[in-house]
């Protein structure tokens, strides 16, 4: 049991007394159990208070699995019922859980017990009664301080109709803001009141809420404060007072937390107004939680006043190593001592017991101001075997001891690096004979529990073997391979260095239902008879598992999964859509007599493909008709029938067998050599018919499974030869052009000459009679179109030939 502070000790041993009184108590399941349930108020063992610290024990569940223990229900804490603690079982099936009563209305509740591996639910047929009860803060006053009235475990949304204080003169009605204050779901309520008029002493305050009552003594007379309600061991925290005898000299032995003394660094003295303030160092305490500190005047009225306070850490010192032969130095280094700077801490050799000095080892130590120290020390002359080191302030009640050996201890991993998977052999000596010890790599634990064995010779055993171990999946880089010796509380540790780490991949990453996938492994634990298990899951988008399946890998011929280097290579046929739907999926792969190897390879289900279409879009006579063909599977015995633009079959392809098929990359296709019909390339005569062709795919069940269509042109030859017969004619053409143009310019001299003889005849006229210049002018003009005429004529007759 953990965090349980010195009060709950107490509680711990009335607990054992009363074990011996508890009867079986009968459950409405399967398994058998004793219960145990008590508190701390009373004796009684089935009812308590609020925040009553209660172990409940049984046996019956499965050994090594968890216990879960429920308030009124199982299921997560909702503020009303649920799940309080939990707990492993031993190996013999019997658990113990403590709890503390939570905040819970009046009456009758009950307590679940769950066997979180069976599923199994058992529950207390007595019901645990809670009672009600009441709380100060602070527990003590003076008259006229405001104080606050905490109530627990009344009836739920309810009145406290009557609150009354009693001292020497009876009970009366105690003023509260509110004046009736009113619980809540839970049963639980406060308010507030000022201190009266009494005397100091313990007076009883009484509250009801008129069917549940419970008085609870609150002190009238001196109360203290703490400068801090929590901290660890060397905390110096301050305290002040009021209300002590006046003059009241305050020394340490008037301080204690718990019953344990508090060193006060600066004594002082009770003034004339009742008050004081005093410095005190916390001292080391049996375990961590909570804690009451106690002023108390041990002369004069003899008053006291307490406060609570939280410890939150133990003093403790660490070793490095944990082990040496005499005259070697040791690391120490300590944390939470007193927390004044160059304070001294003593370092002494003990017994293994613990309690008999040896030998004081240093003085040289001084604290820190944050109460922290550290520092080298050398092993005395003392003969080999076990101790303890302490570190002592006794000035301020503070200690802490580590085991250590004096002598070698030594560990031995063969060898010190190398992949996962890798067979590592441990060798030590010098741990405690006939005792057991653990080992942890890195954070994994490997050897737990009694199966680590040390021999009348002090080595390591495991199983009553040398242990072996392989080397867990972890990240690449180095790690520490610890050798815990149980029985004197001492670590060896040795560094190991992973080179290499386990990996699963496939091939394809991608693959459709049907298809057979390779899959591979690297450094899994290398021995010859490895076997190996396969879970797939399929993981949602928001990390969450949504399935999972159990696959069979196969293997090639009767050799192991495994080889020597923890290698394997297999293949997995991808199961049917209604197993496995498209989509992703995780592989894990765990070595089944190996603890804490294990790859993981990611794969992804995809639909299936099918995609044909004609090598071209046209295929001219002459050439070969081909397809490129591709298919998730081989499309064994598959052919393809081509029809020409009249609708008539022209070829049957022949089959393509499955070992026509090649695969590329993750689909099958099936090469242009194999795309034959009788045996004959798909070859398109000079007489094939011109247009649009048609094709369609059949499987070997004659059933369709794609079409199409292509176009086949001419032949290259046949264009060229009527191109050139073209051009042959469009040359004679050019040739008639020429001769038009010929006689054309022919006329045009014969023109130009007779307007040669005309001129003259004009020039004669003028020459004769001036009034025939309009005559000329005209004469002239009629030339000049005629000769332009001409000229447009010869440059079309010109282009005509170029273009030709």
């Amino acid at each position: 049991m953990k965090n349980i502070g010195k009060k709950s000790l107490t509680l711990l041993l009335i607990a054992t007394m009363l074990i011996a009184l508890i009867p079986i108590v009968p459950v409405n399941a399967a398994i058998e159990y004793t219960a145990v349930v008590n508190d701390t108020h009373s004796n009684h063992i089935d009812e308590g208070y609020y925040n009553d610290l209660i172990k409940v024990t049984g046996t019956g569940v499965t050994a090594g699995e968890t216990v879960k223990l429920g308030w009124d229900g199982l299921q997560a804490w909702n503020g009303v019922k649920g799940v309080l603690n939990s707990t492993t079982a031993a190996g013999s099936g019997a658990w113990e859980i403590w709890f503390n009563v939570p905040e819970a209305k009046a009456g009758s509740h009950y307590l679940w017990v769950k066997d979180m591996d069976t599923g199994d639910t058992l529950k207390y047929d007595n019901a645990f009664t809670v009672l009600p009860t009441l709380k100060f803060s602070p527990s003590s006053g003076l008259i006229n301080d405001r104080i606050t009235l905490y109530g627990y475990g009344y009836a739920s949304s309810s009145d406290i109709t009557t609150i009354t204080f009693a001292d020497d003169y009876g009970p009366w009605p105690l003023i509260t803001t509110p004046t009736a204050p009113e619980s809540d779901s839970v049963g639980s309520w406060s308010c507030t009141f000022k201190v009266p008029h009494s005397s100091y002493g313990d007076w009883a305050v009484t509250a009801s809420d008129g069917t549940n009552s419970n008085a609870s003594l609150f002190t009238i007379g001196p109360s203290i404060t703490l400068s801090k309600a929590s901290g660890p061991v060397g905390t110096i925290i301050e305290i002040t007072g009021r209300g002590f005898t006046l003059n009241e000299d305050l020394d340490s032995t008037e301080v204690k937390i718990d019953s344990t003394i508090c060193y006060i660094t600066d004594d002082d003295t009770v003034g004339t107004d009742g008050k004081f303030s005093i410095d005190c160092v916390i001292p080391q305490v049996s375990d961590d939680g909570d804690y009451t500190i106690t002023v108390t005047e041990n002369d004069a009225g003899s008053y006291s006043a307490t406060a609570d306070f939280e410890v939150t850490a133990l003093a403790k010192i660490e070793l490095e190593p944990e082990f040496g032969v005499q005259g070697s130095s040791i690391y120490v280094e300590g944390e939470h001592f007193t927390a004044i700077s160059g304070k001294t801490v003593e370092i002494w050799l003990y017994n293994e017991d613990g309690v008999t000095p040896v030998a004081k080892i240093s003085d040289k130590l001084k604290t820190t101001s944050s109460g922290t120290f550290s520092g080298t020390v050398t092993i005395p002359a003392q003969s080999s075997g076990r101790y303890t080191i302490q570190a002592i302030q006794s000035t301020y009640y503070i200690d802490d001891g580590a085991s250590f050996r004096i002598g070698l201890m030594i560990v031995i991993p063969t060898p010190t690096s190398g992949p996962t998977g890798t067979k590592i052999t441990l060798t030590g000596t010098g741990f405690t004979n006939n005792e057991n010890w653990n080992m942890t790599f890195g954070d994994i634990a490997i050897v737990e529990g009694s199966d680590g064995l040390v021999d009348s010779d002090s080595d390591l055993l495991l199983n009553e073997d040398v242990p072996t171990f392989y080397v867990p999946t972890v990240p690449v880089g180095t790690y520490t391979i610890a050798v815990y010796d149980i029985d004197s509380d001492i670590t060896v540790e040795v560094d190991w260095t992973v080179t290499a780490t386990t990996k699963v991949s496939f091939d394809p990453v991608n693959a459709p239902n049907g298809y057979y996938v390779n899959v591979t492994g690297s450094y899994f634990n290398a021995q010859e008879d490895g076997d190996l298990e396969f879970v797939l899951y399929n993981v949602t988008s928001d990390g969450d598992v949504d399935g999972e399946w159990d696959i069979t890998v196969q293997y090639e011929g009767d050799t192991s999964v495994l080889d020597d280097e923890g290698n394997f290579t297999g293949w997995w046929l991808v199961p049917d859509s209604d197993v496995l739907s498209v989509g992703d999926y995780i592989l894990n792969v765990t070595a089944s007599d190996a603890s804490h190897i294990m790859g993981q390879g990611y794969f992804s289900v995809v639909a299936k493909s099918i995609d044909v279409e004609p090598r071209k879009s046209s295929f001219a006579r002459g050439e070969t008709v081909a397809f490129n063909i591709w298919s998730s599977f081989p499309q064994g015995n598959s052919y393809i029938e081509i029809y020409d633009p009249t609708g008539d079959l022209y070829w049957t392809t022949d089959e393509f067998e499955s070992t026509m098929w090649l695969k590329v990359g993750t689909l099958q296709t099936v090469p242009y050599y194999y795309q034959t019909a009788g045996g004959n390339a798909l070859l398109l005569l000079e007489d094939a018919t011109l247009g649009t062709w048609s094709w369609e795919w059949y499987d070997v069940d004659d059933e369709e499974l794609s079409s199409g269509t292509f176009t086949v042109t001419a032949a290259p030859a046949d264009v060229i030869s009527s191109q050139l017969t073209q051009l042959n004619a469009d040359l004679a053409q050019l040739s008639t052009d020429f001769s038009s143009v010929s006689t054309d310019v022919n006329s045009l001299t014969t023109s130009v000459a007779a307007l040669s003889d005309t001129l003259a005849q004009t020039i004669a006229a003028v020459n004769a009679n001036s009034n025939a210049v309009q005559d000329v002018a005209a004469a002239v003009a009629s030339v000049a179109d005629t000769a332009s005429n001409a000229v447009d004529a010869a440059n079309a007759a010109a282009a005509a030939a170029t273009s030709a």
